[in-house]
């Protein structure tokens, strides 16, 4: 066990690889790469906050999510789901996923 407060942040391949959809989209979709590199940008400092108090977003509403105990903070357009492993302090990132899709089929 950890004995500092501070969390170790774990990003997994999914949500890397959500990141990087999320970067190409904006840059060749949107044809704004300025506001890819920013959106992105933006979305990992809010996942890296979360090294300090992690426990600070509740519990998702989806009550099977909720069980796994997975929490959501969102960015903008872009919500972010993660899990607190308080034992060994470690915030693990799931997905970053634009708001508006039907998460819980992607969880």
């Amino acid at each position: 066990m950890n004995t500092n407060d501070e969390y170790y942040v774990n990003i997994t391949q999914t949500a890397f690889d959500d990141l990087m959809s999320i970067a190409v989209y904006i840059r060749d979709t949107l044809k704004e790469p300025v506001i890819a590199i920013n959106q992105v940008t933006k979305i990992k400092e809010v996942i890296f906050s979360l090294k300090d108090f992690p426990c600070r977003q509740p519990l998702v509403r989806n009550k099977m999510l909720a069980a796994q105990g997975y929490r959501s903070i969102t960015v903008d357009n872009y919500t972010i789901f993660y899990v607190v492993n308080k034992r060994d302090n470690i915030v693990n990132i799931s997905r970053a996923l634009y708001s508006r899709r039907n998460w819980g089929d992607l969880l």
